[in-house]
């Protein structure tokens, strides 16, 4: 006879997660409801939320000894690609590196040197740095057990969202060559189709975005090449 597949739990829906999480957040059945849910989002079953995923790394800092290496950094990654949101600053202060797990420790301080490229207006640098990295763990195989770039298979889809948000809100307009090298995609076509409230469309070379009134009035007009010194000064505003 055949035998039967693995036991699969049942998708946790976000209102049942957030339920437990807010009852009874130190309690251990709270713990694998978090990590159901931590799987979920990465996996695109459940949409983002930072409750869950604070809960869990909490309950690791405060039970270092059941700490899940692969789930901690994909909290991380997680509060990372919902950039321009602050919710990965607020996990720095939750999560800490172990000396107990060396690799683990030199992934999470991969992704804070990411994070500080990205809030500080890198973006290209970004990119460059997590290409390399797939490149890296491409070449480790089978002995990567814990790969930043294939963890969380939404997570590039996930920031070029919001380093597109960023662009918007900072720029009228800027170069088709411009918004690859930010985005890192030549796939210029469908990022715009998919995203029609932030771009309003191409003209010629360039990439026009939506004119959000109030908000966008005063944005400048790109003709050069988009430095990290820009967008810092932008940002920052």
């Amino acid at each position: 006879s055949s035998t039967p597949p693995p036991h699969q739990p049942m998708s946790l829906s976000t209102e049942e997660c957030l339920q437990k999480v807010n009852q009874e957040t130190y309690n251990w059945a709270t713990k694998g409801v978090c990590e159901q849910y931590v799987e979920q989002m990465v996996t695109g079953a459940s949409p983002y939320n930072f409750s869950p995923t604070k809960a869990l790394l909490k309950f690791y800092a405060i039970y270092p000894d059941t700490l899940n290496q692969l789930n901690s950094l994909r909290c991380l990654l997680l509060a990372l690609s919902d950039f321009p949101s602050s919710d990965f600053s607020a996990l720095t202060f939750i999560v800490q590196k172990s000396e107990k797990f060396p690799e683990y420790s030199m992934r999470h301080g991969t992704i804070e040197r990411w994070a500080s490229q990205i809030e500080t207006g890198n973006f290209k640098k970004f990119w460059l740095e997590f290409e390399e990295e797939k490149l890296v763990e491409k070449e480790r195989g089978a002995d990567e057990t814990l790969a930043l770039t294939a963890m969380f298979p939404g997570f590039e889809d996930r920031l070029r969202a919001g380093f597109l948000q960023t662009l918007a809100l900072t720029f009228s307009q800027i170069s088709v060559e411009e918004f690859k090298a930010i985005l890192n995609t030549n796939d210029v076509a469908s990022v715009c189709n998919a995203n029609p409230t932030i771009v309003a469309e191409m003209v010629g070379d360039n990439i026009i975005f939506v004119k959000t009134k109030g908000v966008n009035d005063n944005r400048e007009v790109v003709d050069m090449s988009l430095d990290a010194s820009a967008m810092k000064k932008v940002m920052s505003n």
